[in-house]
């Protein structure tokens, strides 16, 4: 029974640690091109998007590949965009329409 009781706690340890890092969205992520960009998720469901010095608070979800951020434009206006993401240890690639922007972990 302390062997099964054993084998149970580490295949748990196993677990959770294995979610915590590698293909998490959650962290800190920027490019490395001239125009700079920041985008921080965190495990809340709450983040930030920073391009060349101007921060912008979202909400996102993302459902397997498929990312939703929400933000406010002005008072009580909001908008949605929607990506795929797909990402790679320490590179997160957003594509959406005919964009596409490539970050990598901070």
């Amino acid at each position: 029974m302390k062997k099964v009781i054993t084998a149970l706690t580490v295949i748990s340890l196993l677990l959770v640690l294995s979610s915590c890092g590698g293909n998490s969205i959650v962290g800190t992520w920027q490019t490395d091109s001239a125009l700079s960009t920041e985008y921080t998720f965190n495990a809340d469901g709450t983040g930030s998007r920073s391009v060349a010095g101007v921060t912008q608070e979202f909400s996102y979800k993302l459902e397997g590949e498929t990312l939703k951020i929400e933000y406010k434009l002005i008072g009580s206006i909001s908008n949605s965009e929607e990506y795929q993401a797909k990402i790679s240890k320490d590179t997160l690639v957003l594509s959406g329409g005919s964009v596409s922007v490539t970050l990598y972990r901070k």
